[in-house]
């Protein structure tokens, strides 16, 4: 199963359409129309283990070069200097670097007025387009760039970036504002490259590769907007999901910078892609049910703890309870003044200063009481889906402890009884339909210590809708 997506904070690594690289810093074209030009060969890359090298634009020769180690420098000229100028200026800034960090490349800048942030992000898409190599292709640009590895046929390539440019749409839509920087996404063909990419391109040992790859549907590359998508989640079964989850953390982190608890951040991308709050699917049902268990719901929030780990002690559902979080928070605050706190954050308080002053409590008090208020008057419950093309009405029951008996009965135009042991969550799942006689039936559910909850399902030709029943 993969789960939705993961924003990683991968400093070392936009993407501006190039040219083939050139063997000299003198054979750059000075006249190019793109923002950053990639000229020679690459420097190779560290082990991942080693400490990163920062990507650092030095506008200034580069006094310090033992702290920065940057992977290159460059001279931002003034409108009109000549190429050669231009190179003199970028060989004059590094003059200071040692031969083994000397850079491999240089840039050309148009003018003195590209920003420093713009113009390091700029040069780091480059390193990642060229590093890929030419299994990749450009499908698309504008307010959008998606790249698509040689194995995404070209009717999968269109397919992927109608979804993509209407997630991006929507995405714009809920925060109310454009992106600030066009996001670029790069769409693997298979599991099995998307995992070589994790572990080749951006530093992940085999295992971990591997592992990610096989439960996660994409992965964003924080600190430039880009977006690596695991083929295995797009390219086959229904609409996928997992761009406007992986756009939302793009805006958001636009918005509001890389250091957000990464339950708000994981929590708010998954929001961002529910069609329908009403409904409890196995991920809500099972969200609840940890909520209610003391030793389990706490988990999420754990922030000495790595997202990966959190999500894989709770099977996969942190993101349910994350997004049970901050949907209660929307409701507090409603969206507005959700977008106003992540605008706070971005002008530098931080997610807790600026909760206090929207809610009049600190995240920690909220996440304390977050619970009881999700749960309400409903620790426990039945919950019910519509009636599905097969005529069958899934049900489900939470809440009710860990791999805990629970007796069903269902009276209606016939009597039936049956045993079931709830998962590691409290959660079982059922159906209902033929050839059970259509009619009304009471669903109700009984454990040996008197909780029980109760509700009406209708069978046969009545289309039952999404409904939900609290226990006692």
């Amino acid at each position: 199963m993969l789960f939705g997506g993961v924003a990683m904070t991968i400093g070392w690594l936009r993407l501006t359409p190039t040219g083939p690289a050139s063997e000299s810093p003198g054979e750059c074209d000075a006249t190019s129309s793109f923002a950053v030009r990639f000229c020679p060969s690459l420097p190779s890359f560290r082990p991942s283990d080693e400490a990163p090298i920062r990507l650092t634009d030095q506008v200034r020769p580069c006094e310090d070069a033992t702290a920065f180690r940057p992977s290159f420098c460059v001279a931002l000229p003034a409108a009109g200097v000549d190429h050669a100028t231009l190179v003199t200026q970028r060989q004059d800034a590094c003059a200071q670097l040692t031969r083994s960090d000397a850079p491999a490349f240089c840039l050309i800048v148009p003018s003195s007025s590209v920003a420093d942030t713009t113009l390091a992000r700029e040069a780091a898409l480059v390193l990642l387009r060229q590093r890929l190599g030419s299994e990749f292709r450009r499908v698309s640009g504008g307010e959008l760039e998606l790249w698509a590895e040689s194995g995404v046929s070209s009717t999968d390539a269109d397919r992927i970036d109608i979804v993509l440019r209407d997630d991006a749409a929507a995405v714009q839509a809920y925060f109310a504002r454009r992106f600030s920087e066009v996001p670029a996404v790069f769409v693997f063909a298979s599991q099995q490259s998307f995992a070589f990419a994790l572990e080749r391109q951006f530093g992940y040992s085999s295992g971990m590769a591997a592992q990610l790859s096989s439960q996660y549907g994409g992965l964003l590359i924080s600190a430039i907007g880009a977006i690596a998508i695991n083929g295995k989640n797009v390219l086959s079964g229904g609409r996928p999901t997992i761009f406007r989850h992986e756009l939302t953390h793009v805006m958001v982190h636009q918005v509001a910078g890389f250091e957000l608890p990464l339950w708000f951040d994981e929590g708010l991308a998954t929001l961002a892609v529910e069609t329908d709050d009403s409904a409890f699917d196995q991920s809500r049902a099972t969200a609840l049910s940890i909520l209610g268990d003391e030793t389990m719901r706490f988990t999420t929030f754990d922030e000495e703890r790595s997202w990966f780990d959190r999500n894989a002690a709770l099977g996969g559902n942190a993101y349910g309870v994350a997004v049970e979080a901050v949907r209660l928070m929307v409701v507090r605050l409603d969206r507005a003044g959700v977008v106003a706190m992540l605008e706070a954050v971005g002008r530098g308080a931080t997610l807790d200063s600026a909760y206090s002053a929207a809610a009049g409590e600190s995240l920690r008090q909220f996440v304390e009481g977050m619970p009881g208020r999700v749960l309400a008057n409903c620790p426990r419950g039945i919950t019910l889906s519509a009636t599905r093309p097969d005529g069958l009405v899934l049900w489900r029951i939470y809440g009710f402890g860990q791999q805990r008996n629970v007796t069903m009965t269902a009276d209606g135009p016939a009597h039936y009884a049956f045993q079931v042991m709830t998962d590691r969550y409290g959660v079982y799942s059922g159906t209902l339909g033929a050839p059970m006689p259509g009619g009304t039936y009471a669903l109700r559910a009984t454990t040996s210590i008197a909780i029980t909850a109760q509700i009406s399902v209708a069978l046969g030709k009545t289309t039952t809708l999404p409904s939900r029943a609290c226990g006692a």
